[in-house]
């Protein structure tokens, strides 16, 4: 897991993708904060990675996005397209 890699470029989140490229999770700063504590060597992806993705349609608007981050309290929420492929992410985070 390149958590280095992660960290060192500033990157706050990750989609997990499946064998048939839908987002099936998320990896977040601190699903890796909490795997930390364990032996990385053998932490895999699929343990540490939040589900359900927190998502929302291309076709919402922005104001529906940001209703749904302030009433969830997301810092991130990933664009899916309707079959459940990553198409990007909008955050709060600089």
């Amino acid at each position: 897991m390149p958590i280095k890699i992660l960290l060192g470029r500033r990157v706050h989140g990750v989609v997990v993708v499946g064998k048939k490229g839908r987002a099936v999770g998320v990896v977040s700063e601190l699903d890796i904060s909490k795997a930390v504590e364990r032996n990385l060597e053998e932490v895999t992806v699929a343990e540490i990675m939040s589900t359900p993705i927190r998502d929302i349609g291309a076709d919402a608007t922005i104001s529906e996005a940001v209703e749904i981050m302030r009433e969830k309290g997301l810092s991130r929420l990933y664009i899916l397209d309707e079959n459940g492929f990553p198409e990007g992410i909008l955050s709060t985070q600089l």
